[in-house]
């Protein structure tokens, strides 16, 4: 059975939220996923004015392989994880980069990129659901 969970907006934990005037502001990167297996994360939309939308490059299909969570962590493979686990690693606090490597089917290479999180508006998940 395929999970589909929102990194930035979709899952909303209580530890993100200090009222209820929070519920549509939650902090993240931008990105939708969906665990497809217990080795692919597939991304699967992008929010608009997003950091992983200014940043450009990141595409629907793409696939998270590893996760940096913190500048001082080491990289740390997907395979395996829950996809509660890899959201985690990839929500954080505002302000502190999270770096992800991400593999792109069409050319078969793996990008590292750097995702600065903020405060995101949650956006209209477009008839999508979201866990």
């Amino acid at each position: 059975m395929n999970k589909l969970l929102a990194i930035g907006f979709g899952m909303l934990l209580a530890a993100n939220l200090a009222s209820a005037e929070d519920l549509g502001k939650i902090t993240g990167v931008g990105l939708a996923i969906e665990q497809k297996s217990e080795r692919a994360f597939v991304i699967k939309d992008i929010v608009a004015n997003s950091p992983a939308a200014r940043l450009g490059g990141i595409e629907v299909g793409d696939m998270i392989t590893e996760i940096k969570s913190l500048p001082t962590s080491n990289w740390e493979r997907v395979y395996g994880k829950k996809l509660e686990e890899v959201v985690a690693q990839i929500r954080g606090p505002v302000g502190i980069p999270c770096e992800i490597k991400i593999y792109k089917p069409a050319d078969h290479s793996i990008t590292p990129i750097t995702l600065i999180r903020e405060e995101l508006e949650m956006p209209d998940t477009n008839g999508l659901s979201f866990e």
